[in-house]
């Protein structure tokens, strides 16, 4: 709707707020009034209640500085799984967030608890001043205050600039994914002081990560991979406040993560998708004809050739990570008469992992290249501008909506399928690592690191795998 409508009605924002707030609302009403009586639920019902507390805080504060908005990834959910389309471009979209961002405040700010009165405040009228002089207690409660004529300590934000500055390897979804946790962070303790961070307050950080509920995909609790990676974006910045002596000591340091409970242990033990799901994966209706575009997981008459369309198809047939392809340039690269995706310039998790990626004859035979052509035409970037983290969710929901996805499968099991495919065309391990992006970690592997002319073609004419994705075969050429 907000690609076809260049500025939506001030009914139309209405609408789309109320039925977000009432989504959200339901699940809170669910858990403690329909549920109320399970002992077992007490603690989903505290973390529940914690979190609330936390997302009022941030949107808040997001509210009166202008900045990125906390529920920004859960609202373009919402808005997906409406049949909403929408362009982050769009004039309407920083409208249309701040609306349902204000909506969502003022009835969570309304409520002095959310157990008791969380079914009642569906189409409540309640002025917008509620949210704003929530805004300015929040702000005085955590602004930093120093005595007269003390000097002015930086707070622990203060050096964020010249973090992003210091490392140009952190691309464009990785940048946001930081801030985020930053922002999660600044929530929990405020603008301390740095040399008043402590490791008790990261621990705080790494408990709240870890009781944040979440309803995707099945699942209800972060997993360990999102943990890490927040822990991980956190450690990282004090690591460098150390190196660059803004810090003695890091106190990120020594907080870990939860471990890894038993099925997230399986999912390791085997993430590829076996023959039937991965029949079922290219036979699924994104390929074959869905219903519209906000309904890729219904049966219907519709392909649509577009970013979502070749983020899974690619996924398969590149074994490129979802944040991988979220950063990667539509201009492709042409190594002698073989056209490749350029991960030289993303953000990546080891050093091999930038590298060239041939586009295998069953992706060719898909229209990518001309996708990649037309993207490339317009300035813009091969997928449209969701971050990594955004698309993995994304695919891990329509993976579950087609009846695939469960402890052991997940968005990045198809990395798993294109590494048995390299290892099924006997190209051999080093050729293998060199596509995948892994270091097999020999003397040997240091040499010709780049991906030549000859080896891109052996890769195109090798790799494939016999199933069909919509009516095009994925047999590799003879």
């Amino acid at each position: 709707m907000m690609k076809a409508v260049e500025n939506i009605s001030a009914e139309q924002v209405e609408t789309i707020c109320r039925r977000f707030v009432q989504a959200e609302l339901d699940e809170y009403h669910d858990l403690f009034t329909e549920l109320a009586d399970v002992p077992e639920l007490d603690d989903a019902r505290e973390a529940a209640s914690r979190y609330v507390d936390t997302s009022k805080r941030m949107v808040t504060r997001n509210i009166s500085q202008g900045n990125g908005f906390h529920l920004a990834a859960t609202i373009e959910e919402f808005l997906e799984a409406e049949g909403l389309s929408f362009s982050r471009e769009s004039p309407s979209y920083d409208r249309l967030l701040r609306h349902v961002q204000r909506k969502w405040l003022v009835e969570f700010s309304s409520l002095e608890k959310v157990v008791p009165r969380i079914g009642t405040t569906y189409g409540g009228e309640i002025e917008s001043r509620i949210a704003d002089e929530q805004a300015e207690r929040d702000i005085m409660i955590n602004e930093p205050t120093h005595s007269v004529g003390s000097a002015v300590k930086p707070s622990w934000r203060a050096f964020e600039a010249e973090f992003f500055k210091d490392r140009p390897s952190i691309g464009d979804s990785a940048r946001a994914s930081h801030i985020q946790a930053f922002n999660e962070l600044e929530t929990l303790i405020g603008q301390k002081a740095l040399d008043e961070v402590t490791t008790p307050d990261i621990k705080q950080y790494a408990d709240f990560v870890r009781d944040k509920p979440i309803n995707r995909a099945g699942a209800s609790k972060p997993s360990h991979a999102t943990i890490v990676k927040k822990l991980s974006h956190v450690r990282g910045y004090f690591a460098y406040l150390v190196e660059v002596g803004q810090l003695k000591v890091n106190p990120a340091q020594t907080v870990k993560p939860r471990t890894r409970h038993r099925g997230e242990r399986a999912a390791e033990r085997r993430q590829a998708l076996n023959e039937e799901q991965l029949a079922r994966f290219a036979a699924s209706p994104i390929f074959t004809g869905c219903k519209s575009k906000g309904q890729r997981h219904l049966r219907g008459d519709h392909i649509y050739r577009d970013d979502k369309y070749y983020f899974l198809a690619a996924g398969l047939l590149t074994g490129a990570r979802a944040g991988e392809l979220a950063d990667a340039p539509s201009k492709l690269i042409l190594m002698g008469d073989v056209w490749c995706i350029d991960l030289r310039g993303v953000e990546t998790k080891t050093v091999a992992g930038a590298r060239l990626v041939p586009v295998l004859p069953a992706l060719e035979a898909l229209g990518f290249i001309e996708y990649a052509e037309k993207r490339q035409g317009a300035g813009e970037p091969l997928l449209f501008g969701k971050s990594g983290e955004a698309w993995s969710k994304w695919g891990n929901r329509y993976l579950d909506q087609i009846g695939i996805a469960n402890s052991e499968v997940t968005l990045h099991s198809l990395r798993h399928n294109f590494r048995q495919m390299l290892r099924a065309s006997g190209i051999g391990d080093e050729l293998s690592n060199k596509v995948f992006g892994h270091d097999n970690g020999t003397a040997g592997s240091g040499y010709g690191r780049a991906l030549s002319n000859a080896e891109a073609k052996r890769v195109h004419s090798s790799v494939g795998t016999d199933v069909f994705i919509g009516v095009t075969s994925l047999i590799k050429k003879s």
